[in-house]
C-alpha cells in the first residue's frame, strides 16, 4: 500500500460514488456499534460531515490543526507503509489532499 495507490482508489470511489460515497459506507458499520458516542476519524470533506449530519442528529465535529511540519514529523516516524518517507512525498500528498476539500 503506498500513499499514491491509496489516493488513487479514493478518487475512484468519489468518482463511483459521488463525494459521500466513504461516508455511507461507514453510517451502517457506526450503526452496528453497541456504544452510543462513536469517533469518526479523517472526514476528508463538507459533503461527508454533511452526511453524517443528516443521518444522526447529534453529530458534531471537532477539528484538529497542526502545522505541516508537525503533521509531517508524526507520520514520518509513525512508519506506516503509505506514509511519507520525504518532506517533498509529505507536501504532494498534503495538497493534493488539500485540493480534495
Amino acid at each position: 500500500m503506498t500513499a499514491l495507490n491509496v489516493g488513487k482508489v479514493m478518487l475512484e470511489l468519489r468518482a463511483e460514488g459521488g463525494n459521500t460515497v466513504v461516508a455511507s459506507k461507514c453510517i451502517p458499520k457506526i450503526e452496528e456499534q453497541a456504544g452510543d458516542k462513536i469517533l469518526v476519524d479523517g472526514l476528508r470533506s463538507l459533503y461527508e460531515v454533511d452526511t453524517f449530519k443528516g443521518h444522526f442528529p447529534k453529530f458534531s465535529v471537532a477539528a484538529v490543526h497542526a502545522s505541516p511540519e508537525t503533521r509531517f514529523s508524526r507520520l514520518f516516524s509513525r512508519r506506516r507503509s503509505d506514509d511519507p518517507d520525504g518532506w517533498e512525498v509529505f507536501h504532494d500528498r498534503d495538497l493534493r489532499e488539500l485540493a480534495l476539500g
